[in-house]
């Protein structure tokens, strides 16, 4: 699975590093580029540091959790960039005008300190009980969910063509990370099958982003301010199922076990993946 996982991410590693080429030809038509190269670029540090990682039997997984919370935060910037301008008319106004938008980047910023401090970590698993990166993670997937369904549902139906494969690319993007986390914190571990599979995943999400990023220009359709409080309470009943459905899976599996706690879980995940 070493193998596997090596090679899972060093393909998502190149599907990054093949679109700079096109985030750069928009350099002088799309006003979001430079986010745009921001999250590409430290996507492609993160892979570079877990191919790494793992190329090295020394070091640990767990250790590049890290850069991925920088990953997420790049592409929650970039998120909150364009729906800031549509929302606002600047590309930064959530900075001024977004209370939430700066708790997340707090947040952000305390859980990548604390992934630095093993002090930290060792507290929040004495008072916890629990990892608090796997909480941290889960947490960034779904705030990433809930910014692309507002970006996605406050755009005009007859415009959306600009944004859909965007939306659709950082949708799985982040909808994977959801899966990965929520049955990491269920079981207490982190689920080393989903997350080997990841590079992958993010491979094929690249091409969806290229596509749509070409089209993406300043004067995208404006946001329906509206809106905002359907789309978050869509995500989050969705997240809150599949957390549910999970954890019958959780039970039945540790009270049934064998072929029949697989199959159990196998069903409850299909639900889940369905309603959410």
């Amino acid at each position: 699975m070493e193998d596997f996982a090596f090679y899972s991410y060093l393909t998502g590693l190149i599907a990054f590093v093949l679109v700079l080429p096109v985030a750069i030809k928009r350099i002088d038509r799309n006003p979001f580029v430079t986010q745009f190269i921001f999250a590409i670029v430290v996507s492609v540090l993160w892979m570079v540091y877990v191919v790494y990682t793992l190329s090295q039997p020394s070091l640990y997984l767990a250790d590049t959790l890290a850069l991925e919370t920088l990953r997420s935060a790049a592409w929650l910037l970039f998120l909150n960039v364009v729906i800031s301008k549509q929302l606002y008319g600047g590309k930064y106004a959530f900075l001024r005008k977004s209370r939430p938008a700066l708790l997340l980047f707090a947040w952000l910023a305390f859980i990548f300190v604390a992934e630095l401090s093993p002090q930290v970590l060792d507290f929040s698993k004495h008072y916890l009980g629990q990892d608090i990166r796997l909480l941290a993670h889960l947490s960034f997937a779904v705030i990433g969910l809930m910014l692309v369904e507002q970006l996605y549902r406050g755009v005009d139906k007859e415009r959306r063509r600009a944004i859909k494969y965007m939306c659709l690319g950082l949708a799985a993007m982040f909808g994977f990370d959801f899966i990965i986390y929520s049955k990491s914190l269920l079981f207490g571990q982190l689920d080393f099958l989903l997350w080997d599979s990841r590079g992958l995943v993010n491979a094929l999400c690249v091409p969806l982003l290229a596509i749509s990023f070409s089209r993406l220009q300043d004067d995208a359709n404006k946001v329906t301010v509206s809106r905002t409080v359907v789309v978050h309470t869509t995500v989050l009943f969705g997240a809150g199922l599949y957390m549910v459905l999970m954890s019958l899976a959780g039970f039945y599996i540790k009270n049934f076990g064998g072929t029949w706690g697989g199959v159990l879980q196998t069903f409850f995940v299909f639900l889940a993946v369905v309603f959410l």
